[in-house]
């Protein structure tokens, strides 16, 4: 790939816009969903090519179906451009030209773009004919320039949408490809570095099981989890998405193997175990807890084991009284600490929103949560508070009571005692 010279226009397009002339920043004051400026930029994009005026109106007049209105209006755009051009530093020279039916942003100079260099990579990607060193040269050469999405500050206009698709799924189709090659070479560490990049420009593209199965091949336990919890949080706040265990599972249906399945289980005893002193409830993110929420309840079903979920709110005492974010955090930070302290270690509990915590009380009947809940305000009291607040609580059975039928005919109560 040729290295980029600095005597000529250079126009970026993905993950950002921005054009120099050599090592001169050049700017136009117009907003980019203006259609002048939207024109400035399909000519940049189609650099030395130029693009067919046909070709330039139907993209940025789909709709317009009067020809005779849709060419007025593209010729009054072009030179309300022009001006605009004329007041920005541009070196001397034409600009918006038109020759023989085609239009350029300029003959004077060259144009190059890091679109057009995409272009290039995919051109000889297609060719085939290559070995498999050459193949991986092309993959790591389109994965290192692909920068994000085309034009990210337009996007909703069709025709960026298809361009930004265009390159997307070239870039998805190199850097599967590339997973390919580099696994098959064991070179787990430039794997990562390219993974991890993908998963900053497109991080709901699930790259992160990638990143997950190179850390594990590469016995960096304690990253891999971290980066599975902090997947799992990403996709259930801004997806939905229930647990990035779903994404992992089909990333194992499609292929996923570990590697190093030896290291692997030596090092996983002292990954599972639960650092530092175990003392007081277990406190986790909110899909964590839907997931201990999930098995506990099971159990229920399967050993008549009883639970309790408590709500504790804190509330304003009047209307009058408005708290900001910031006095209040501290406030849940003492709550989460008297929380922590008053339950067992097998009971768990979750920041549900900005002044309540979810518990779950892992075989407590209600009288149990009658007690702590009064242990719980007892300690809270303990507290001095001056911002005009009062802790609330709120609690459900998961399970209705449930009783196990012995050998004898007896029946006994089998849930786990909570004291």
């Amino acid at each position: 790939m040729k290295e980029r010279p600095y005597t000529e226009f250079y126009a970026r397009f993905l993950g950002g816009f921005s054009l120099t002339f050599g090592e001169q920043k050049l700017y136009v004051n117009v907003s980019p969903r203006i259609t002048r400026m939207q024109i400035l930029l399909i000519l940049l994009k189609a650099g030395d090519q130029g693009i067919h005026r046909k070709d330039l109106l139907n993209l940025i007049r789909p709709d317009e179906q009067d020809w005779k209105k849709r060419l007025n209006n593209f010729h009054q755009q072009i030179h309300l451009l022009r001006k605009e051009l004329g007041r920005s530093k541009f070196p001397e020279g034409n600009y918006i030209v038109s020759k023989e039916s085609k239009y350029y942003f300029t003959r004077d100079y060259q144009v190059m773009t890091d679109t057009g260099q995409l272009d290039q990579l995919i051109d000889q990607v297609r060719a085939g004919h290559l070995d498999e060193a050459a193949v991986q040269e092309l993959y790591e050469s389109y994965c290192r320039l692909y920068t994000g999405e085309f034009l990210p500050m337009l996007q909703g206009e069709e025709w960026v949408t298809t361009e930004s698709a265009y390159y997307q799924n070239w870039f998805s189709y190199c850097l599967n490809g590339l997973c390919e090659i580099l696994r098959q070479q064991g070179h787990y560490e430039k794997l990562l570095e390219f993974c991890t990049a993908a998963s900053q420009i497109h991080p709901y593209d699930e790259w992160q099981a990638v990143q997950i199965e190179c850390l594990m091949a590469l016995n960096r336990y304690k990253e891999a989890m971290q980066l599975y919890e902090q997947a799992n949080e990403l996709f259930y706040q801004d997806l939905g998405v229930g647990s990035f265990g779903q994404v992992m599972e089909k990333y194992q249906s499609a292929g996923y193997q570990l590697h190093n399945t030896s290291r692997i289980l030596a090092g996983l005893k002292d990954e599972l175990m639960e650092k530092g002193e175990v003392k007081g409830a277990y406190c986790c993110g909110y899909p964590n807890f839907l997931d201990v929420y999930h098995v506990i309840t099971r159990m229920g079903e399967r050993f008549h084991i009883k639970s309790l979920v408590l709500i504790c709110s804190l509330e304003e005492v009047s209307e009058d009284s408005q708290m900001t974010s910031g006095q209040i955090e501290p406030i849940m930070e003492q709550l989460s600490q008297v929380i922590t302290e008053q339950l067992r270690t097998g009971d768990v509990y979750t920041r549900y929103s900005q002044n309540q915590f979810l518990v779950l009380l892992v075989g407590a009947t209600a009288a149990d949560g009658s007690a702590i809940v009064s242990r719980l305000e007892q300690k809270w009291q303990e507290i001095p508070h001056d911002l005009g607040v009062a802790l609330h609580f709120e609690m459900y059975e998961t399970e209705e009571s449930q009783f196990e039928v012995c050998e004898n005919g007896k029946s006994r109560n089998v849930c786990y005692p909570y004291h």
